[in-house]
């Protein structure tokens, strides 16, 4: 079951997916720590993850408390962050995002 106790739905879950060239990488690991340091109180979790069979193939995944919770961020900023990150790379940006419908914490019963 969804997780409704939080702003008055599901979590949301926004994948910013692109491929980037091997000499941006290390900006994009430093910029993704950076945007971390000033995370918006509307998420609840945020990875940047890698590939392991295309290491070119990068991931940034976060969750937030609801679709309301996303949509207070988005009107709050002219451009997200991650999605400003992966623009000054000049990566080409997929953006997907899914309502969480089931969740499990490996240490919660």
């Amino acid at each position: 079951m969804a997780d409704k106790k939080t702003r008055g739905g599901p979590k949301v879950m926004v994948v910013l997916e692109s491929h980037v060239v091997p000499d941006q990488w290390t900006a994009l690991q430093e910029g993704f720590k950076a945007d971390m340091s000033r995370l918006p109180s509307q998420i609840v979790q945020a990875f940047l993850a890698q590939s392991a069979t295309d290491p070119t193939l990068w991931r940034a995944v976060s969750i937030w408390h609801s679709s309301e919770a996303l949509q207070e961020y988005r009107s709050s900023v002219e451009t997200p962050a991650g999605i400003s990150l992966f623009r000054s790379l000049g990566a080409d940006l997929q953006i997907s995002i899914y309502e969480i419908m089931s969740e499990h914490d490996h240490g919660q019963e």
